[in-house]
């Protein structure tokens, strides 16, 4: 869910409950509805709906869907503005002032990047949220490994040193294997091995979920003065 829609649901469902609920689900009808027309449209003609407006459409009926495109744009796009401002005010303290300039910057610098590579641009950005996907659930995991009297360094140092023996020699192995072979499969054969010890891993760690996380450092604090 991105930050607009974070921001406006959050703000609706405090006020307004679930009243609202029934306009969700007229929208998401009229969405398809409208897509699904979209769509036979395109398939038979081979153009899109602009392209057809175009044709179909006199200088004034042009200006007047440009005009109300602009306008639906804007609405849709405030509540995307004031989402991001929220979390840049959120996550680092900065004004909400501040941070939809900083998001209006970061808008522009996107829409310069068009054009010139804007397709690597999005792999990068999908790589990078399927990254913190993995990620997001190693700290959970971690921290139910130590009691909390060693959690925070034992989860630093079990971080470090997989980061240390598995991160650091990774693009050492890739080039190498990349250089003997002349082939990606040994570069993605190494990555499916590296994910196989992962889950093996992953399917010998004990259990936490309906143990009380109390009374496992109660035993722990029993143990260290025993």
């Amino acid at each position: 869910m991105d930050p607009g829609n974070w921001a406006t649901d959050i703000e609706a469902g405090a006020h307004f409950g679930y009243a609202l609920l029934w306009v969700v689900a007229v929208s998401s009808i009229a969405a398809m509805f409208l897509q699904l027309l979209t769509a036979r449209l395109g398939l038979v003609t081979g153009q899109d709906l602009a392209q057809l407006s175009y044709q179909r459409y006199g200088p004034v009926g042009r200006a007047v869907q440009w005009f109300s495109a602009e306008v639906s744009i804007i609405a849709c796009d405030v509540a995307e503005v004031l989402g991001c401002a929220l979390a840049f005010n959120l996550l680092l303290g900065v004004p909400l002032v501040w941070g939809i300039l900083l998001t209006v910057l970061d808008t522009l610098i996107v829409l310069g990047l068009k054009g010139r590579g804007f397709r690597q641009i999005e792999a990068i950005v999908l790589g990078l949220i399927v990254h913190s996907l993995m990620y997001a659930a190693q700290p959970a995991i971690m921290a139910e490994m130590f009691p909390t009297r060693m959690r925070y360094s034992g989860v630093s140092i079990g971080y470090q040193a997989t980061a240390l023996v598995a991160g650091s020699w990774a693009p050492l192995i890739a080039t190498t294997l990349l250089r003997e072979y002349e082939s990606w499969v040994p570069i993605a054969l190494y990555v499916l091995g590296s994910g196989a010890v992962s889950l093996i891993g992953a399917l010998f760690l004990k259990e936490t979920k309906g143990i009380s996380l109390r009374a496992l450092d109660e035993a722990d604090l029993e143990m260290v003065r025993g």
